[in-house]
């Protein structure tokens, strides 16, 4: 999926996991680039582009859990992002598309499946995250 060179290599895991494995645990089963890109490498992950975040795994599935109790987002959702000017972004594991969710309306767009992706694709996100596009 993405190569280990440039920013990317800071982050690559020793021994990679198996982070679908992981992300089964909350009931999701995850789109093989998500799956790949979390058992490869560990963060939290930081750009040059944004200032917003990208959480290590672990926050991913806690945050994910808090956002489907408080904000009913679908089990499908990934909550990928720390909290930055009241939004997240949001990865449907099965589509790898990625929202970006505001708590100012746009998250009942997305709870309501109206909210257009903001990257059609993880792999995208992941490039454009990291300054490749």
């Amino acid at each position: 999926m993405i190569d280990s060179r440039g920013e990317l290599a800071a982050y690559e895991r020793e021994s990679p996991i198996d982070a679908a494995e992981t992300f089964r645990d909350i009931g999701v089963e995850v789109h093989v680039d998500i799956a790949t890109f979390y058992s490869n490498y560990e963060g939290g992950f930081a750009s040059t582009r944004t200032g917003i975040e990208l959480l290590p795994l672990s926050a991913v599935l806690s945050d994910t859990l808090i956002c489907r109790e408080q904000y009913h987002f679908p089990t499908e959702s990934l909550v990928i992002s720390a909290l930055c000017g009241n939004a997240v972004y949001v990865v449907n594991s099965n589509t790898s598309a990625v929202y970006n969710v505001d708590f100012e309306g746009s998250d009942q767009e997305f709870v309501a499946g109206t909210l257009p992706p903001e990257h059609q694709t993880f792999r995208e996100f992941v490039a454009w995250y990291f300054g490749r596009t």
